[in-house]
């Protein structure tokens, strides 16, 4: 059996630098998880889980309709946003994901079932559009 490649025609990267600057704009990360995770529920099943995965830390499997587990500072275990980590958010199947570059300053999200649904609730950090493919 040959390799394949995963293609993805829906893929958005979204620049992100201003949010490194300073944690002023904490309604910003707020409305990031809120909107993100109303986005991830609009497209799961209540009995399914995504992976969530940080780099060098461990990974997890998360339920978006389950209360996400919060670190010392209160974001999720694995945060949302790429605040000196890669963070991924990655549907069972790779049929979508939500990925973070922290030395880019950016956000990925590739599959057009998360796109839509982001583009419906309109995260405030995902406003300006870095590249498409």
């Amino acid at each position: 059996m040959g390799a394949s490649l995963l293609y993805f025609h829906s893929l958005w990267t979204f620049e992100n630098s201003n949010y490194f600057k300073d944690h002023a704009e904490s309604d910003a990360y707020e409305n990031l998880e809120e909107k993100t995770l109303a986005a991830f529920k609009a497209i799961s099943s209540v009995d399914e889980t995504i992976l969530a995965l940080d780099w060098q830390h461990q990974g997890y499997w998360v339920n978006p309709y389950l209360e996400f587990s919060r670190n010392e500072f209160e974001e999720w275990i694995i945060p949302i946003f790429p605040n000196g980590d890669y963070y991924f958010f990655l549907q069972q199947d790779f049929n979508w994901g939500f990925l973070g570059h922290p030395w880019e300053k950016s956000i990925t999200i590739f599959g057009e079932e998360l796109l839509n649904a982001l583009t419906e609730y309109k995260p405030i950090m995902l406003q300006k559009i870095l590249r498409q493919g």
